[in-house]
């Protein structure tokens, strides 16, 4: 696509790299952060074309001009203290809007300052061109001669490289500095610091068919930071007969494949139980699971929520992410997220929100806030500090979901955040959810969140550093802290 945009530019008249930066730009949502293919761009980008580019932006340089004309030192340092002067009240001035601090500045300065590719494309149109054209055919049709008179010299074309030099040079380091710096104040500053490698997700597997959006989704709402807290189980039968045994190996090791080709390490657990209920919630004790994602249709079980599910429920306090996978994770557009009434009192309400703001910022989706108006204000102080591209409207008849069918699209996943029985959020109205989903929306990608619960197995004194063994909160001012310190830890 990449080589076939280049070339259709050409053909239009235009600069090649223009054709190659729509193409990216076009197909930059259709390939998430944590996918595959992302995997493999990146490592051909690094193996291949940087390097390519850095060699030929050496050999375009005359060394000698240096030497021979001051012309080409002079302008390669008006070009860089031009930039670097623009960049920096560019960060500044963003520094004293957005009330950030001197470590910030440095970091945007950083990232900006640096001058590569596209200033290179920039010089070398105005270097290529020819501006008396005319008078070179009429030349050429007598025989004579003419030599081109270019837009830019050989002067601005080798400054132009000397300022890339000095400047991608200075701005790796202020980028670093500022980048250190940030990182040392927040890791002093928060009490939760380890918590990041107490994220543990554990994706129970029945068959090969929904193994990678499973793994896809998972690897999307997790933290970046957690490389290796990711677990594949299955499950099997003491009265089953040794194939099935065959069976789980080949189904963890796919999912350690599709798991690798995400850059993340999964860890392959085979328990054998009578029941698959029972197997997950000894795994999620063992192993101090934080959250577990199922398949819907886990192990064929479609009555409500199915049996496997419904017992979880009240022997696990994670968070159990239901997902029903129709459509691949990368053609999402939007993320429709119906919350209920009371949703910020129970105590798994920053862990879902974390989950989801990491799955936006992922896949590049735009999530859709409907939910009342108390629970709205706690995201939207979220949203303040933590952007992503969301909306926020308010929305009273949880049961009455059914009125924004018209608004959501085949491309929209519905979410649905739900409670356990005889908890803050819970509504009757929530058993039909599913129900509703399947019979409304048979097209459509859709999550159910059953934040992490206290009092649902038994435990014992309350840590703040595990969230699967969380108390709930006794003042709501403790979740802001509570969410501030896991955005920290998420980054």
């Amino acid at each position: 696509m990449v080589f076939l945009g280049a070339f259709l530019a050409q053909v239009a008249g235009i600069e090649a790299i223009i054709g190659a930066f729509l193409t990216g730009l076009s197909l930059n949502r259709l390939i998430p952060r944590t996918s595959a293919l992302m995997n493999r761009i990146e490592f051909v980008g690094n193996a291949l074309f940087i390097p390519i580019f850095l060699i030929g932006v050496g050999m375009l340089i005359n060394y000698k001009a240096f030497l021979q004309d001051f012309e080409t030192i002079k302008v390669g340092i008006v070009m860089t203290l031009t930039a670097t002067l623009a960049k920096f009240l560019a960060a500044l001035v963003t520094q004293k809007t957005f009330r950030l601090n001197a470590d910030q500045r440095r970091i945007i300065f950083g990232l900006s300052n640096a001058q590569a590719a596209a200033t290179l494309a920039a010089i070398l149109v105005g270097y290529n061109i020819i501006l008396n054209q005319d008078q070179i055919d009429a030349a050429l049709a007598i025989g004579q001669v003419v030599e081109p008179i270019r837009l830019l010299n050989d002067s601005v074309l080798n400054g132009t490289i000397l300022m890339i030099l000095i400047t991608c040079t200075h701005a790796s380091f202020a980028a670093q500095k500022g980048a250190r710096n940030i990182a040392l104040s927040e890791a002093g500053s928060t009490d939760v610091e380890n918590t990041k490698n107490d994220e543990r997700i554990l994706i129970p597997i029945s068959d090969k068919s929904n193994i990678q959006e499973l793994i896809n989704v998972s690897v999307s709402m997790k933290s970046k930071a957690n490389k290796s807290g990711l677990y594949a189980l299955t499950i099997v039968n003491t009265e089953k007969s040794a194939g099935a045994e065959k069976k789980a190996h080949a189904l963890l090791d796919t999912a350690a494949i599709y798991a690798s080709a995400t850059d993340c390490q999964i860890q392959k657990l085979l328990r054998y139980d009578l029941t698959v209920s029972n197997g997950i919630a000894n795994i999620v004790k063992e192993q101090t699971i934080t959250d577990v994602v199922l398949n819907v249709s886990y192990n064929n079980e479609h009555v409500h929520l199915g049996s496997t599910i419904d017992n979880l429920l009240t022997k696990c306090q994670a968070n159990i992410i239901i997902y029903n996978a129709l459509q691949p994770l990368n053609t999402i557009k939007r993320n429709f997220i119906i919350i209920p009434q009371n949703a910020e009192k129970e105590v798994g309400f920053p862990y879902w929100i974390i989950k989801l703001w990491n799955l936006a910022k992922s896949t590049g989706v735009k999530n859709l806030f409907y939910g009342t108006k108390d629970t709205l204000q706690y995201i939207q102080e979220i949203y303040k500090k933590h952007h992503i591209d969301a909306e926020f409207f308010e929305f009273d008849t949880f049961s009455d979901f059914l009125v924004l069918a018209r608004e959501i699209k085949i491309d929209d996943t519905i979410v649905f955040i739900l409670s356990r029985k005889d908890h803050p959020s819970y509504i009757q109205d929530m058993a039909k959810v599913p129900i509703s989903l399947r019979q409304y929306f048979p097209q459509n990608n859709y999550l159910l969140f059953f934040p992490l619960q206290s009092g649902v197995s038994d435990s014992t004194s309350p840590d703040y550093k595990n969230p699967s063994i969380l108390e709930p909160l006794e003042r709501l001012d403790d979740l802001g802290k509570t969410i501030a310190n896991l955005f920290k830890i998420n980054r």
